[in-house]
């Protein structure tokens, strides 16, 4: 199921605009859902799940049955009826049928290619008259392929997906013919990183032939100047409407640096002058100091944001002394987004005193709930900084600290303001966490349910120093200590041993919490 999610996501928004869904009386339909473990001892909770501890049992390694309110949908086993399938979702060898039953609940049906079946030989689209949304997801997309699409795919399709795809050269202009044909697609996602300025230019073109988008995702390689000013002239047509926004690229083929800054300065003033937009994702892999200090900056016009995701790849690379400043601009902006509740700035290598300025800004988000700050470093102050800002909301419930190089320094400075916190997820995987584990205010943090403390130092005295703090919270349902160096270098007979001590401790004290790695 979570291959689907992205599918998903996208449908309740368009099925909201075009069947009038009223999407928080679905979500309350039950349903089964089945979690399976992530690589690498990894919990992922995406944002859009409700908070539910009985959701949250068993998740890395062992199947849940719990009923979730994740979406609604529920999977059936039998075919849904052509007039009732209103999504279509083509992954490698599978097909996924999204169904509107009777019910009025969403269902979807999965099933393989046969081994003799081709995507080109199948008549997908004229049977489904209700079909509004295609997905088309990692097929290496032939002429052939194409022209079926064009010809077949019907007038009431409303979103558009075309997502890691591979394209010969020549055929780009294929599928730029599909989008334009399509005049009535108001959700277009296209994710081809891999493609050349020539490429993009003639994807984003088409694009730019449509208006009053609700939904436009464009990941990209490289893109040129012209095909910028189609970029900005699509978000222009679409400033009373577009919800959200998802721009990427890995460079902008410009002259030189004053064109490129001239381009992304364009590109955000477009996007300032939006009305509605409520999520931005906005990820490029190079990008200049001057170009990245006018993104930062024009940032602060958009004061309605609920959800933001920022990730330059190339600010690693960039002058410490412009970085700085660029990080107060960064900033000033986001403590202007009061109604942010979704702050993703992950994996960009921020050191720590770029760190300590940032994170002075979430102290202005009374309703930031999820914070993603993985991959940057965390140092004792930048942490200590962290935790006080989000003392003075108690609003976030998710923290996402994974990757951020913390020791036992970092960690107890994070944690001496996080007592009586709203955190309800807090995943610190892969940092250099030892002793302080302790440290954790447990005991006043009373709606705490996970806690990530994979790929640390620990030994396994460290963990448990750890799990006696568990011993009488009532939501507290993981404690994942998987990959901890100590606990891996324990010989199989002082694991067992271990095992059977930790067994005869939680019947002792009738502890429930599922202790992952111990």
């Amino acid at each position: 199921m979570r291959l689907y999610k992205k599918l998903f996501a996208w449908l309740i928004g368009l099925f909201m605009v075009t069947f009038q869904v009223n999407y928080c009386a679905l979500a309350e339909a039950p349903m089964k859902t089945i979690k399976n473990a992530e690589r690498d001892s990894q919990f992922s909770t995406d944002p859009a799940m409700k908070q539910n501890p009985s959701n949250h049992e068993s998740v890395f390694g062992e199947e849940l049955s719990e009923e979730a309110n994740y979406f609604p949908f529920i999977k059936v086993a039998s075919k849904i009826a052509s007039d009732k399938i209103v999504g279509i979702c083509i992954k490698e060898r599978n097909i996924i049928f999204l169904g509107r039953p009777e019910t009025g609940v969403y269902v979807y049906y999965e099933e393989p290619l046969k081994e003799d079946e081709d995507f080109s030989d199948l008549n997908f689209f004229r049977e489904y008259s209700e079909l509004t949304s295609l997905e088309i997801n990692r097929l290496k997309l032939s002429r052939d392929m194409l022209e079926n699409i064009q010809k077949l795919l019907p007038a009431t399709i409303r979103c558009l997906i075309v997502d890691s795809c591979t394209i010969a050269p020549e055929d780009f202009e294929l599928l730029a013919d599909i989008i334009k044909k399509h005049e009535q697609l108001i959700s277009i996602k296209i994710k081809l990183p891999g493609s050349s300025a020539d490429e993009s230019n003639a994807v984003l073109q088409s694009i730019a032939e449509h208006s009053k988008m609700k939904f436009l995702g464009v990941t990209l390689g490289k893109i040129s100047r012209e095909g910028c000013e189609h970029l900005s002239s699509v978000i222009g047509h679409s400033e009373e409407t577009l919800e959200e926004l998802t721009l990427g690229w890995s460079s902008i083929a410009a002259g030189d640096d004053a064109e490129s800054d001239a381009a992304h300065k364009e590109i955000m003033e477009s996007v300032a002058k939006t009305k509605r937009l409520r999520k931005l994702e906005f990820s490029v892999i190079s990008i200049s100091e001057s170009a990245s200090a006018i993104v930062f900056e024009e940032l602060g016009g958009l004061t309605r944001l609920i959800d933001l995701k920022i990730f330059f790849d190339s600010l690693k690379e960039h002058g410490s002394v412009k970085l700085f400043e660029n990080m107060e601009l960064l900033r000033d902006s986001l403590q202007k987004m009061r109604d942010l509740e979704t702050l993703d700035i992950s994996s960009m290598h921020l050191k720590g005193n770029n760190m300590q300025v940032l994170m002075m800004a979430i102290e202005a988000m009374p309703k930031l709930k999820i914070l993603d700050v993985s991959g940057n470093e965390l140092d004792a102050k930048s942490a200590e900084t962290l935790s006080k800002a989000m003392q003075e909301h108690y609003s976030v419930t998710e923290l996402r600290a994974n990757d951020c190089s913390m020791d036992d320094a970092a960690f107890g400075a994070l944690c001496k303001s996080l007592d009586n916190s709203s955190l309800v997820n807090l995943f610190l995987s892969g940092n250099k966490i030892k002793g302080e584990a302790k440290a954790l205010p447990l005991k006043t943090m009373q709606d705490l349910v996970l806690v990530d403390f994979a790929k640390n130092d620990m030994d396994y005295e460290d963990a448990m120093a750890f799990v006696e703090l568990t011993k009488d919270h009532l939501k507290l349902h993981i404690v994942n200590f998987n990959g901890n160096s100590g606990i891996e270098a324990m010989s199989n007979i002082e694991k067992t041993i271990k095992t059977d001590q930790l067994t005869a401790w939680k019947l002792k004290n009738k502890n429930n919490v599922s202790f992952f790695g111990l």
